[in-house]
């Protein structure tokens, strides 16, 4: 929460309610994800696993793209997060079910 707006206990109020609005995003996310919850747990895993890997592939593929392009620096940040993908994802496989 941003609190550079609060000045009141009234502002508090408000900005928590406006936190308590669910986003058409959230929305979305949980309607895939309900089937998912039904399911045994290693199902999920195996959902997060996939979806971790399709995001470095993503990520990798876009390091080489600013690679190419001499963009040495937006090469970086993919990078970077494409390490902390990866190593969530390692995370993720190490959980014993």
């Amino acid at each position: 929460m941003d609190f550079t707006d609060i000045n009141s206990v009234q502002d508090l109020l408000n900005k928590n309610n406006e936190e308590d609005v669910i986003t058409s995003e959230e929305m979305l996310i949980e309607s895939l994800t309900d089937a998912i919850y039904k399911e045994e747990p290693a199902i999920a895993q195996g959902v997060v696993i996939h979806l971790l890997e399709t995001l470095a592939t993503f990520h990798q593929s876009a390091m080489t793209d600013y690679l190419q392009k001499g963009e040495t620096m937006k090469a970086m940040c993919w990078t970077g997060d494409n390490i902390r993908l990866i190593t969530a994802l390692n995370l993720i496989k190490d959980i014993q079910l």
